[in-house]
């Protein structure tokens, strides 16, 4: 049996425990939300996209190419099969797809059909 003096103790044991566990909590959760804090700076959405665009916007070099010299070797072939009225359907067709591309500014395809554009206009005159 417990003695008045044994239920007190007991009591206090049971809030020391509760005690314990609540701080133990809060030091838990405190230290979480002091660790859990970004670590690079914060960047609103709208600069983001204005440092992807400025990233996209840059024109390749001279050297790089997305396109094998093989896509134009054959492409040379197969234009040399065609007949005028094919060329020039051709040529207003990458003439509009290359102004889409500048607006795009994708580089990469304004250099391609540059190149297929210069390479009909040799065929054309060709003949």
């Amino acid at each position: 049996m417990l003695t008045s003096s044994g239920f007190g103790e007991a009591k206090k044991r049971e809030e020391m425990r509760y005690f314990f566990v609540v701080f133990s909590c809060i030091g838990i959760i405190l230290s979480g939300w002091a660790q859990g804090a970004e670590l690079d700076p914060f960047v609103l959405p709208s600069e983001k996209q204005g440092m992807q665009n400025q990233h996209n916007k840059k024109a390749p070099s001279q050297k790089e190419s997305a396109v094998e010299e093989s896509v134009y070797e054959r492409f040379k072939t197969r234009i040399k099969q065609l007949d005028v009225q094919e060329k020039e359907k051709w040529l207003l067709s990458f003439q509009d797809k290359k102004e889409k591309a500048i607006k795009k500014e994708a580089w990469d395809e304004v250099k391609h059909y540059q190149r297929l554009l210069e390479l009909l206009e040799k065929s054309k005159a060709g003949q």
